[in-house]
């Protein structure tokens, strides 16, 4: 919400959401600037404005088996807890358009693989510690790949080539296999 509400403002200010922190980039003195961000208002319109995605999966990933096992878990029940959450993009970064997303269900979260994948295919619809994401395109990547989606995240010609934005609200829903 504050990245809206600084973005929307006639500041001359720019806001870019971290995990945990926000960027704020400005050619005001930082005084100005901080008593500038305290009176903007941070209604509900700015929460009103993100958007429903729902993203369609194939649940096929390299890792499904080895997360079920890793959290005593069949493969149904770990799709299950995969498409129960309602996400939440919080950023997007590492590469064009990765959406990181919160609300993956606790009984997922698994640390990150000690040796990354050189290339995970994009489309790749990954979990990692308490995190959920989309590979946008072909990449390194860590991960543990859970299944694959055709959707486009990153795509220049569109008017905003991100599918994706912060504050932006994601379902996943199992495609038939």
């Amino acid at each position: 919400r504050w990245c809206r509400a600084i973005n929307e403002s006639p500041l001359d200010a720019r806001a870019r959401p971290g995990w945990r922190s926000v960027l704020v980039e400005s050619t005001m003195s930082s005084g100005a600037l901080i008593e500038a961000i305290s009176v903007l208002p941070l209604d509900a319109a700015a929460e009103s404005e993100a958007n429903e995605v729902t993203i369609d999966i194939t649940y096929n990933g390299d890792d499904l088996d080895d997360v079920a096992a890793a959290t005593s878990m069949s493969r149904e029940e770990v799709i299950a807890r995969h498409c129960a959450p309602t996400y939440t993009v919080v950023c997007l970064g590492f590469s064009r358009a990765f959406p990181y997303l919160s609300g993956l269900d606790p009984h997922l979260w698994l640390p990150r693989h000690d040796t990354p994948r050189v290339r995970v295919p994009g489309g790749s619809v990954a979990i990692a510690v308490d995190q959920a994401g989309i590979y946008p395109q072909t990449s390194p990547g860590g991960w543990h790949l859970l299944g694959h989606t055709d959707a486009v995240l990153f795509d220049p010609t569109r008017d905003q080539p991100s599918l994706l934005q912060p504050g932006d609200h994601v379902r996943f829903v199992r495609l038939s296999a």
